[in-house]
């Protein structure tokens, strides 16, 4: 899906569903964890992904 997307190396995204964090990681490996603005709607997702991407040392506030 990201591949198809054409993003570029000064591209701001916006990952729509959160889900597991995993998306966000891949964006934010290719780009920069402050080029990428993750949401989602439902509570206990947005807490579970903000704990995997601090794990991993990419979550921000």
């Amino acid at each position: 899906m990201y591949r198809h997307a054409q993003i570029e190396d000064g591209d701001n995204v916006l990952d729509v569903g959160t889900g597991s964090g995993s998306g966000t990681a891949l964006l934010a490996r290719r780009l920069t964890p402050e080029q990428v603005t993750s949401v989602d709607t439902d509570p206990y997702l947005i807490e579970a992904a903000r704990g995997r991407l601090a794990h991993i040392g990419m979550a921000r506030h």
